[in-house]
């Protein structure tokens, strides 16, 4: 019985319980090595989750500031207050455009130059380039303006907006009076974009030719009918009445000269014949 019940020689209880006390330690090390380790990257996690609400509080804070903004002075103080968020930098856009409405094409300019330097991954940044563009062409820039598209194309040249930078490249070379260059433009734009018909109309209108203006054959002048002019009579004639006795007396007259006239010879023959 006791034999049975007796642990083997090869594991004494003593040497067993010292090798328990002997680990114990090591194992109690390796457990708060874990929890330290959990425990910071529980207070990571949470630093990052706290930033990140914080992140996104302020930009709904700049975004809520952005909507209610409308003045150029709000939309100014939106750049000021949330610098670096996306709702300043569509700020600066829209101040921009109410600075080319206000008559202030220089200032726009410069607003869209800070926004393109400032936000360069904002999704606005390809229609910043093509306002920039549109504002420097109506102030008769058109190289600037062209170099202006140049940077569009040659950073943005593949985004959805690339058919309206051509369609606005092709509208600059119209107004510059380089109509082949602006019609070899509008021929690149796809026709399955959303801009096709805008291109087509520019197209129909280079490809127009007027036609020629005949003029028209001059009506004619009715003239006036000419009066008739009632003829004036050399001389007046004598009244009826004293036209039979004036008559009378010069044939009278004539009658008593060719009698006269005949008596006179007949006179003078007589004369000069001899009586027998």
């Amino acid at each position: 019985m006791s034999t049975q019940n007796q642990l083997p020689s090869d594991t004494p209880i003593g040497s067993s319980l010292d090798e328990i006390a002997a680990r114990k330690p090591a194992g109690d090390q390796h457990s708060r090595r874990l929890i330290t380790g959990t425990i910071i990257a529980l207070v990571f996690g949470i630093g990052i989750s706290v930033i990140f609400v914080i992140k996104n509080q302020k930009a709904k804070a700049a975004a809520e500031a952005f909507g209610s903004a409308s003045t150029n002075e709000e939309l100014q103080a939106v750049v000021d207050n949330h610098p670096g968020s996306a709702a300043a930098g569509s700020a600066l856009i829209a101040l921009a455009a109410n600075l080319a409405e206000d008559g202030k094409p220089a200032e726009a300019i410069s607003t869209l130059d800070t926004f393109i330097a400032d936000f360069q991954t904002h999704a606005l940044v390809p229609q910043a380039l093509i306002s920039k563009a549109t504002i420097q062409a109506a102030q008769n820039e058109t190289d600037a303006a062209i170099a202006t598209l140049d940077t569009f194309d040659a950073n943005h040249g593949t985004s959805a907006l690339a058919p309206l930078a051509s369609l606005t490249r092709g509208d600059i070379l119209k107004g510059a009076g380089k109509l082949e260059e602006a019609k070899a433009v509008y021929d690149l734009i796809p026709s399955d974009s959303l801009i096709a018909g805008q291109r087509d109309e520019r197209l129909r209108f280079l490809n127009f030719t007027p036609p020629v203006e005949v003029e028209p054959a001059p009506e004619p002048v009715e003239e006036e009918a000419t009066p008739a002019v009632e003829a004036t009579p050399a001389f007046e004639a004598a009244p009826a009445t004293d036209a039979a006795p004036a008559e009378e007396a010069a044939v009278e007259e004539t009658t008593e000269e060719v009698v006269e006239e005949t008596a006179e010879p007949a006179a003078e023959e007589a004369a000069a014949t001899p009586v027998e």
